[in-house]
């Protein structure tokens, strides 16, 4: 295997960096409660970093290798300390950032000490042969953090909608959550279960299951648009699809109660307005379709419902002073 070969599959493992991110961190729902998928994606640096030190080490002068080797596994001991802690935000901030770097840096190194080196036909056998043990070496090693990846993310996927359900239980008594249930099962049929089938199948590929992973994402994510990236938007969703529920239950409030003309009038107009918003919120979110919401859509989502939320409390308010 020639250096550009060698070189270009660096590249390609760099560039599937955010594959192996803690999708959304920002989000509380999306927790790592077992470190499990911090420590699958550690797992899976840890091998590219063993790749490039064993290429730079063949290829590059002894100093340089010892600078580039101090450098990542001072990135190692980083990520390592972040995933102990369960800090999603910063394991992914630095490994998509700082250690991305480190790596470009480290490859860039092997390919200027191979153009600088004039080496005799046995010494490029020799280095060959360095080369093609340290990509099967990483090759098996990737095969199992990718796997372990995968069926980490399932599993936090599968936490996430679990929690979820145990919130609309608890909601089951003061609104209709037909709606909120029907989209968990929504989010399960689009999401999890194609994830979960391409990620078991038989046929499975390393390449294959790094494909799927980077294409279903529960909340956002993916890349790749309508084609490739399936991002489900579920925060955005179950908070819509909720506020949506108690507009409902507060129609029924107002339906019932004894409103005098005018408190009567000032209600229906809230209820109209606050119906409004939550249109404006769905829009927002609708118009992305499978796209990642953008943090304009995110903010905007945020605000129309932090109007209807607002409109809300004030019916509640109107409502206890009807009797």
């Amino acid at each position: 295997m020639d250096m550009k070969m060698i070189f270009g599959i660096a590249m390609f493992a760099i560039l599937a960096t955010a594959v192996f991110a803690a999708e959304d961190a920002s989000t509380a729902q999306l927790t790592d409660p077992t470190g499990s998928l911090t420590g699958s994606a550690l797992a899976e640096a840890k091998c590219r970093v063993d790749f490039v030190l064993a290429v730079l080490d063949a290829a590059a002068a002894e100093e340089i290798y010892a600078q580039h080797m101090a450098t990542l596994t001072g990135d190692i001991t980083h990520l390592e300390e972040y995933a102990q802690a369960n800090d999603l935000r910063a394991f992914n901030g630095y490994r998509g950032s700082t250690y991305v770097d480190h790596m470009k840096d480290a490859w860039n190194a092997v390919r200027e000490a191979k153009a600088n080196r004039n080496q005799t036909a046995e010494e490029k056998e020799t280095l060959r042969s360095e080369y093609n043990a340290a990509l099967e070496t990483y090759n098996t090693c990737n095969a199992g953090a990718i796997g372990g990846f995968a069926t980490a993310k399932i599993s936090r996927y599968e936490y996430v909608v679990s929690n979820y359900e145990e919130k609309i239980q608890q909601l089951k008594n003061k609104i209709d959550t037909t709606g909120l249930e029907a989209l968990l099962a929504n989010a399960k049929q689009e999401i999890i279960e194609p994830l979960k089938a391409l990620v078991s199948s038989t046929s499975a590929t390393p390449h294959g299951i790094r494909e799927a992973v980077g294409s279903y994402c529960l909340m956002d994510g993916c890349q790749g648009g309508a084609t490739t990236g399936v991002n489900f938007h579920l925060e955005e969703k179950y908070n819509i699809e909720k506020m949506g529920a108690v507009m409902q239950e507060l129609q029924l409030k107002v339906n019932a109660a004894n409103l005098g003309t005018d408190k009567g009038k000032n209600v229906r107009d809230n209820l109209a307005l606050m119906a409004e918003h939550i249109d404006n919120a769905k829009n927002a979110v609708d118009s992305a379709g499978n796209l990642e919401l953008t943090s304009e859509q995110k903010k905007a989502v945020m605000s129309y419902l932090e109007q209807a939320s607002g409109l809300a409390k004030q019916i509640i308010a109107a409502l206890g002073g009807s009797g």
